[in-house]
């Protein structure tokens, strides 16, 4: 077992980065291709979003969504 931040396992740390980084570079690229696909007011509902599941899925971690 890897080491322990609260709840978080560093090994999951490590696989969250290097999934999120190609998913960003993803979306990235579908939203040059069409703009439209999610303006900022929904960008914001969808950050909301995965604030409130990270929120329960690590419940003794105080998190806080910062924009």
């Amino acid at each position: 077992m890897g080491v322990k931040f609260g709840d978080i396992d560093s090994r999951q740390i490590i696989e969250n980065e290097f999934q999120i980084g190609v998913l960003k570079i993803l979306v990235q690229k579908l939203l040059q291709q069409s703009p439209n696909l999610a303006p900022e007011t929904e960008m914001q509902k969808i950050r909301q979003h995965v604030a409130r599941q990270l929120k329960r899925k690590y419940p003794n971690t105080p998190l806080q969504l910062s924009i």
